[in-house]
């Protein structure tokens, strides 16, 4: 009983630890995402990011 109670331990570890790296993964792109618009708004002028007109970055955390 024991072994199966090891191997569900390790199971359920291996499952968190899957999990995590994936919200990782997610977070580093959803930045990857917020850090191009920012560079083309600020290269370009081409997308507007607030109310002071395109091409003006104000108020962007990274």
């Amino acid at each position: 009983m024991a072994d199966i109670a090891g191997v569900l331990a390790l199971n359920q570890a291996q499952f968190q630890q899957n999990l995590a790296i994936a919200l990782t993964k997610q977070n580093f792109d959803t930045q990857k995402d917020v850090i191009n618009m920012v560079t083309e708004a600020a290269g370009t002028g081409a997308q507007p990011l607030n109310s002071s007109g395109t091409g003006q970055v104000v108020n962007v955390d990274v």
